[in-house]
């Protein structure tokens, strides 16, 4: 029986109809809330503790999570103000999932906002902070009801809501409980007094939009609900409400000192003393350290109690040393088992808690971050809560498929933008070794920084959200530093966050970026945004002592992560450059289902949100659904802790361990001779013993290399064993190295088969056995082309090689902010729509072969470009092109210089010797080393989810696409880089969505002579200069023609 609750609900009286403007005033910002604490289960005794799991399988925890009543409106003043009463029917309610963003499930829309408070905008910005419409606002009243176990009776029951956004009011059996805003950070009410026995009733209302969404103004969907866990939990009426663990290790960074600051509550209202904490340790083996219990301590001395000065709450220090314990590091997580448990003054035990934590000691020195005494390098990603489907709303497997990706692919740092992610996050990074930088839920970017860092009545908020992210964080080993959250200005309020952080953990760094102010003076961490190289170096040479990482670089938006690896060589050769944190780990695409049922992964707009961002929520280097992009092979492959290095004494190569704790006799390291991309020799090398930091010089077995060959050392380093992130022989580092390239091989003339041709007044046709070609003479440009009975151009449905100097605009060319307006410049010139005048043609026949030479000018509104084209074909053939081209503009930079031409789409085979396997531009191809590969024209083209430039490879010999009656093959003279895709640019201009897209009987064959880098100017930096493409003379030449079998 639940005697205890039934007395103490007598005393409450249902609620009536009352006003509620908690929603709409800065400084109330929680009502009746329990204060944060760190996350925590209560079992009954240290055998249970000890025999928990990660599901918080306790008799006292109850998961609330399902299916509620639910009644959704737009407008605040037309919300069932009474949903509370025992008595309200909900007969025509109707039923949501929780946890849920109620967009999600059918009501509103999702609306995608960069910054600038949408409701603002749909007020035509009359409103000011705090001012929230009323006109629209959509209100979500949620209804369920719930029992508690008889094991209950004489506990405590406090209810806990993991994330609501953005405010919400709670009743329980009609009586008000409380209000809470801070939408990212757990939400908890005791609720003893309010039960009954049977069947108890819960009522929740949500507001989409409060005072307190003028500090959560961040990047992205604004998603509405109770969005993450609800659960009870029952405590007895002396509980240990909170703690703190602090690891002290000694100046050798062995010895530890493990302390625990305890707070303990009485909930009884009368004195109680004698009561007593201990704590036992145990690794995550579940073997005790020591003699347990490894520390104790009691308040015999002093009592706590409501009445008097001390209060309900009473601290327990408890400090106990530890002999050389395993350190925690992101690459050597190795966690310890604590559990703490209440006794009573009899010596029974009350409640036993356990949490997993790690030894290890952060520190700024010299002007570098030091774990446990070692600086580190953050390889860094941001990171958002979000899932494809259901928003905001991840699950445990959602968070561990991030986290054990971000492992493979050498990412060991990550930033929770911008706001504290959901708390199982933070287990997986301590469980499987990832740095955290938690950033508080605080951003007001769309108002200019102007008003939440200094104005007194936003100071509460500002610093709550601070304290209820450090309070529920603190003991997570993966967390290094707290952030005081993402443009939202500098000022006195942010000052008193930081103060926060500071005395409540000593043990860790504080960050922020004031933008208008990057080196302000609270922030331990000089962390900018989007810095370019000279940037870092400028800097690196200041003499700034503080540490310089980068809180957000390399923006990911669309076909992007241009010259990441010189980023990187700037980071390694100064010591104070310490890494960053890409922006972002996954796009934000929401799964819609279109007209015709083919699903896409929608973005602003799509919903039909006004107003909206477009696609600047597809900043990921992974799909929404986690499958990698190219460039994410990229982040490996920069991010990777091996570096070779080729000597110039032959076969000698030098290795570096760029592991911070860890030899490299963990990995299997291997090499293998490529041939003209064959290989042709392997070897895998004895274990090699190499501490962290240190180089060694290795003489490798190499063959004797042959003239007029092209040699690559492709070297190979993958696990010996299984990880807990991945299996043994994963591959976690690699690198190529060219040894010898062979010059181009002119075609010999002799015995090849003679050519006739037939010439009118509008085409010249060629022919033999081989070969058949027809030229427009009208146009100059190769009409068809059959090489024996299969046809590669057919008459009046593909074209020959053209001129083309414009590529799709990537995001990066596209430029969201406009400070480098390439597109506008390339449209405003008809960059796109350049118009071809035939200006001469002429052919001769010439000992076996025949020459053709066309001069075709290609001009704009501001633009003109000849084009004098030679070509040779040869008996056997092949058409060898030389390519003259000579641009006239006053443009700076061209997206490309090449060639395009459109096949037949029975081409579909593609086998090329160059770098791959995947896509790769000129400052994105590190990862892509050279070889020979084979693919499919379909499998080129890569869904950017707005389409775009794509598939591009780059440093190409030779490429040839296949049919069943059919092929043809490209021979570089030097090198090309080639892209052979189901579309023209245009037609990926023209498509918002690759579902758009609809393939016609073609393959898009593209041939350059070179294209423009990436770069990061969607947000960030242009393309690096030595990556431009600028308008002057060209001279290239490669050769068309029929498949050889031997391509060397």
């Amino acid at each position: 029986m639940l005697c205890a609750i039934l007395l103490a609900s007598c005393h409450k009286k249902p609620s009536t109809s009352e006003i509620r403007n908690e929603w709409k005033n800065p400084q109330i910002t929680s009502v009746n809330k329990e204060p944060p604490h760190a996350t925590l289960t209560v079992y009954a005794n240290i055998n249970e503790a000890q025999n928990s799991n990660k599901t918080r399988e306790s008799p006292y925890h109850q998961v609330l999570n399902g299916q509620w009543k639910f009644h959704y409106t737009e407008k605040p003043s037309e919300r069932p103000m009474d949903f509370y009463q025992v008595d309200y029917s909900m007969d025509e309610w109707d039923e949501i999932p929780v946890p849920s963003n109620w967009q999600l499930e059918g009501y509103g829309v999702p609306m995608y906002f960069n910054n600038g408070f949408p409701f603002r905008f749909l007020q035509k910005d009359t409103l000011q902070p705090p001012q929230v419409p009323e006109d629209f606002n959509p209100v979500g009243s949620y209804r369920t009801t719930f029992e508690v176990s008889e094991n209950w009776a004489q506990r405590q029951v406090f209810i806990h809501f993991e994330g609501v956004q953005s405010a919400f009011y709670i009743w329980v059996n009609g009586h008000k409980v409380g209000y809470s805003e801070d939408s990212m950070t757990p939400a908890e009410f005791n609720i003893t007094s309010y039960l009954k026995e049977g069947t108890n009733q819960l009522s929740v209302e949500v507001f989409q939009w409060s005072d307190g969404s003028y500090l959560e103004d961040q990047d992205f969907w604004r998603l509405s609900g109770i969005f993450r866990d609800v659960y009870l939990f029952s405590t007895p009426e002396v509980h240990i409400r909170d703690f703190f663990i602090q690891t002290a290790l000694d100046q050798k960074y062995e010895d530890a000192i493990l302390k625990v600051t305890a707070k303990v509550r009485n909930y009884e209202g009368s004195t109680v003393q004698g009561y007593s904490v201990e704590a036992y340790l145990s690794d995550h083996s579940g073997n005790f350290t020591g003699d347990p219990p490894i520390m104790s301590g009691s308040l015999e001395s002093r009592r706590f109690d409501w009445y008097k000065p001390d209060g309900p709450e009473g601290v327990f220090n408890l400090e106990a040393g530890v002999v050389n314990p395993q350190k925690w590091s992101a690459e050597k997580p190795n966690l310890y088992r604590l559990i703490l448990s209440l006794k009573d003054p009899h010596g029974e035990v009350l409640e036993a808690i356990p949490v997993s934590f790690g030894f290890r000691e952060i520190e700024s020195k010299g002007g570098k971050v030091l774990v446990n005494g070692v600086p580190v390098l953050f390889k860094g990603v941001n990171r958002h809560d979000f899932d494809p489907d259901h928003g905001r709303t991840v699950s445990y497997e959602s968070m561990k498929q991030d986290v054990l990706l971000m492992k493979k692919f050498n990412i060991n740092a990550v930033r929770t933008s911008h706001y504290p992610n959901h708390p199982k996050f933070y287990e997986l990074c301590d469980q499987y070794g990832l740095y955290v930088v938690n950033e508080a839920n605080l951003e007001s970017a769309g108002h200019f920084f102007t008003f939440a860092h200094h104005l007194p009545e936003w100071r509460n908020a500002c610093v709550e959200r601070m304290a209820n992210m450090v309070e529920r964080d603190k003991n997570h080993p993966s967390v290094f530093s707290w952030s005081l959250g993402n443009e939202a200005g500098y000022g006195p309020n942010y000052a008193q966050m930081a103060s926060y952080a500071r005395n409540a953990d000593p043990t860790r760094l504080v960050q922020y970026l004031d933008k208008r102010n990057e080196r302000n003076p609270v922030t331990d961490i000089v962390n900018p945004m989007y810095p370019s190289i000279n940037d870092l170096v400028n800097y690196a040479e200041s003499g700034d002592m503080r540490p310089y990482i980068m809180c957000e670089y390399a923006h990911a938006m669309g076909n992007a992560v241009g010259n990441l690896k010189e980023y990187w060589d700037t980071i390694e050769k100064y010591p104070t450059l310490q890494g960053g944190f890409i922006w972002d780990w996954v796009d934000q695409g929401l799964r819609k289902t279109a007209p015709d049922g083919t699903e896409f992964y929608a973005y602003g707009g799509d919903f039909g949100d006004q107003p909206n961002d477009k696609n600047f929520c597809l900043n990921g280097i992974v799909f929404p659904d986690r499958s990698p992009y190219p460039k994410t092979y990229e982040v490996k492959k920069v991010y990777q802790y091996v570096k070779w290095q080729l000597t110039p004494a032959v076969g000698v190569i030098s290795i570096t361990n760029h592991y911070h704790f860890t030899d490299l006799n963990a990995f299997e390291i291997s090499w293998t001779l490529l041939e003209n991309g064959k290989p042709v020799k392997t070897e895998t090398l004895s274990a090699i013993d190499l501490a962290p930091g240190k180089t060694k010089t290795l003489k490798l077995p190499l063959p004797e290399l042959l003239p007029d060959r092209d040699y690559h050392l492709d070297l190979s380093c993958k696990l010996r064993e299984n990880v807990l992130w991945a299996e043994k022989g994963y591959e976690v580092a690699k690198e190529q190295f060219t040894l010898q390239e062979s010059s181009f091989k002119p075609t010999s003339s002799n015995k090849m088969s003679t050519l006739d041709y037939h010439e009118t007044d509008q085409e010249l046709a060629i022919f033999n056995e081989k070969i058949s070609v027809k030229f427009d003479t009208r146009s100059g440009l190769i009409k068809a082309l059959t090489y024996g009975k299969g046809e590669v151009i057919k008459e009046g449905e593909h074209k020959g090689p053209s001129l083309n100097v414009y590529r799709a605009p990537t995001d990066n060319d596209r430029n969201f902010y406009a400070t480098w307006d390439q597109v506008d410049q390339w449209n405003l010139r008809g960059l796109d729509s350049l118009k071809p005048s035939l200006q001469a043609f002429d052919f001769k026949s010439n000992k076996g072969k025949i020459q053709v030479g066309t001069k075709i000018l290609y001009q704009s509104r501001q633009i003109s470009i000849l084009h004098h084209c030679e070509y040779e074909i040869f008996g056997n053939g092949e058409i060898e092109m030389t390519h003259h081209i000579t641009p006239d503009t006053e443009l700076d930079i061209l997206p490309r210089v090449g060639m395009i031409m459109t096949v037949s789409d029975q081409l579909k085979d593609l086998t090329w010797y160059g770098r791959g396997p995947h896509e790769n531009y000129p400052d994105r191809k590190y990862s892509a080393h050279v070889g020979i590969y084979e693919s499919t024209v379909t499998d080129q083209f890569i869904p950017y989810l707005r389409p775009q430039e794509t598939g591009n490879k780059e440093d190409v010999r030779w490429l040839h696409l296949e049919g069943e009656s059919s092929g043809m093959e490209i021979r570089a003279k030097n090198r090309v880089s080639f892209t052979a895709i189901p579309y023209e640019p245009k037609e990926l201009v023209n498509a918002l969505h690759p579902h758009e897209l609809k393939p016609g009987n073609k393959t898009v064959l593209y041939v350059d002579h070179k294209q423009l880098g990436l770069g990061n100017s969607s947000c960030g930096p242009e393309a690096l200069g030595q990556y431009h493409v600028t308008p002057g003379p060209v001279h290239y030449t490669f050769t068309l023609g029929p498949i050889k079998q031997n391509t060397e």
